[in-house]
């Protein structure tokens, strides 16, 4: 009876035995085969640089059927600033799996700084019961960046200087710090504050790049990269670097206007009448040029209008004294007849006729001075061989091509206190002046006197006259690359 009463205690089942793994079926303990899952929902804590999360959806155990969660936008918690986010609103936990994830993509556009926060939950399960957590919350932390740029102007002026703008899109709540860099792949040296604040609530920042013009440096563009390398409390916008050309020799715009004040730049080629010249009448000559025109000043005595006063201009348009022609002629009637005025001037342009003073407005009423070489009598191209004299050949008549148009020759002045002045641009394209130097001269006479020669620019000063050497050839400027 003993050895029975053992056998039946050792074939009695434990109750607190735990079921086996590999023979039961239901490995979650207190999940009955066959019941119907809980699905809960978790998410990443924050959004990341990217501006994503991940929301993970969880079974409490695996499901013999596909589990069909559908997602939706929750109330945000108190105290915090929705930010808009994207998502996938219907879900499928494939038939014997437990997650399935979600990417969520939040869009910060347009947010001031500030808490945000994106929250989701379980709408609806079909397959499943929902259990809790049922809501997730995912944060972003913002402070404002506003995107920063760069502005320039386009080339030098002829100060050497050019204006760099450093520029929000937005006023910062934090002072910006931008970092300025030249690119290697620039081709001129410059100088500017590397290091620009933008002060909190401010928008932009102003400052000066200086070139520098090596003394040997022939004609050309040269440009200069500047760019971000980084920025504090600011994103790098869209135009991230600039480009500012060296133009060598540099451009100056002048405006014929009448009023000479913008003749004081510094690029400005200049001449004045020597103390012992010969043709005493002509004072002074000034040249410059930008990239479509050059520009001509001169100063001369009172020309005496009651006999009328004729003039040459002479172009060197190439500014090569090989090429062109000569003139062996420049005073008539004079004590100095038949001098050349320049020893090699290569001359391919000549222009004739007659200073004009005073003129009628569009409304009807008078003008006191000078104007309009639009009007010159004569526009002549030298087409002889290179080396001759001008009237050796039958030259190229080009007057009825060239004259009447302001934008080919124009001029406006004024005669005070005895003294004219007169500013002129004449027209690069239509005069052939497309390369890096040009030359011109001037001639004023008197056409009651059989053309005797009052002034002349450029001069030497000639106590021994008439000697002239190669040194004393048309006054040269040098010009900026030429565009039409």
């Amino acid at each position: 009876m003993l050895a029975a009463a053992a056998v039946m205690a050792a074939c009695t089942k434990d109750p607190e035995q735990k079921p086996d793994d590999k023979t039961n079926p239901s490995s979650d303990p207190g999940q009955p085969s066959g019941a119907t899952p809980t699905v809960t929902i978790s998410a990443d804590a924050s959004f990341n640089a990217d501006m994503k999360a991940t929301v993970t959806l969880t079974l409490s155990a695996k499901s013999d059927n596909a589990v069909k969660v559908k997602l939706a936008k929750a109330d945000i918690q108190s105290g915090k600033q929705e930010i808009p986010a994207d998502f996938t609103k219907n879900i499928t936990i494939a038939a014997g799996e437990t997650t399935a994830t979600v990417e969520v993509e939040a869009d910060a556009l347009g947010l001031e700084s500030g808490d945000y926060q994106a929250a989701i939950k379980i709408a609806s399960a079909e397959g499943a019961t929902v259990g809790e957590p049922a809501v997730v919350y995912i944060a972003y932390s913002y402070t404002f960046k506003p995107e920063v740029n760069l502005y320039a102007d386009g080339q030098f002026a002829s100060t050497k200087k050019a204006s760099l703008k450093i520029a929000l899109a937005k006023a910062a709540p934090a002072d910006v710090k931008v970092k300025l860099a030249v690119d290697p792949e620039s081709k001129a040296e410059v100088s500017f504050d590397k290091e620009v604040t933008i002060p909190a609530g401010e928008t932009e920042k102003t400052i000066d790049v200086t070139v520098t013009v090596p003394d040997d440096l022939e004609s050309g563009i040269y440009p200069v990269i500047i760019k971000i390398e980084n920025a504090e409390n600011a994103e790098i916008g869209k135009s991230p670097s600039v480009t500012i050309n060296l133009a060598y020799p540099f451009s100056v715009d002048i405006t014929i206007d009448g009023v000479f004040d913008d003749w004081n730049d510094p690029s400005i080629t200049s001449w004045v009448l020597p103390a012992d010249a010969l043709f005493k009448d002509v004072l002074e000559m000034k040249l410059a040029a930008s990239t479509q025109y050059v520009y001509m000043y001169l100063e001369f005595v009172d020309p005496g209008f009651e006999v009328g006063r004729p003039i040459d201009i002479f172009i060197n348009a190439d500014g090569d004294n090989s090429t062109g022609c000569y003139l062996h002629t420049i005073d008539n009637a004079g004590d100095y007849a038949f001098i050349k005025p320049w020893n090699d001037p290569g001359i391919e342009w000549y222009l004739e006729g007659a200073l004009q003073y005073g003129y009628d407005d569009e409304a009807g009423n008078r003008v006191e001075g000078f104007y309009d070489f639009t009007g010159l009598s004569y526009f002549m191209r030298y087409g002889g061989a290179d080396g001759d004299y001008f009237w050796s050949v039958a030259y190229i008549n080009k007057t009825s091509e060239l004259a009447g148009s302001p934008t080919i020759i124009y001029n406006l002045g004024e005669l005070k206190d005895g003294i004219g002045r007169i500013e002129c641009q004449i027209s690069r394209k239509h005069f052939d002046i497309t390369g890096s130097k040009a030359a011109l001269g001037f001639k004023l006479m008197n056409g009651a006197d059989d053309w005797k020669a009052l002034g002349l620019a450029p001069q030497v000063g000639s106590p021994s006259a008439p000697t002239y050497t190669a040194g004393e050839e048309m006054l040269t400027v040098y010009l900026p690359p030429y565009a039409e």
